[in-house]
């Protein structure tokens, strides 16, 4: 998988897409975290402390960061493990 750091995010070429995939915003910050595993709380945490965003709830963030590694799941840019 190729991937690259853009200034706005990170553009993903994956075993599964033919298209690009471009990676924005709070997904992004998902991403540079992924250098080495982590769990969907460890991401959340690091979330949480980098992008507080006033009046948001944890249980929004887990949400999106699952949806988030389900999709990058899907199209082989990452790989869950035990």
């Amino acid at each position: 998988m190729l991937w690259r750091w853009l200034p706005d995010g990170v553009l993903l070429l994956t075993p599964h897409t033919q298209e690009p995939l471009a990676v924005r915003g709070s997904a992004a910050a998902v991403w540079a975290h992924l250098v080495q595993p982590q769990s969907t709380d460890q991401l959340v945490a690091h979330l949480l402390a980098e992008l507080p965003p006033p009046g948001i709830d944890r249980s929004t963030v887990v949400a999106d960061v699952e949806g988030l590694l389900r999709s990058l799941a899907a199209c082989g840019a990452v790989e869950a493990t035990d």
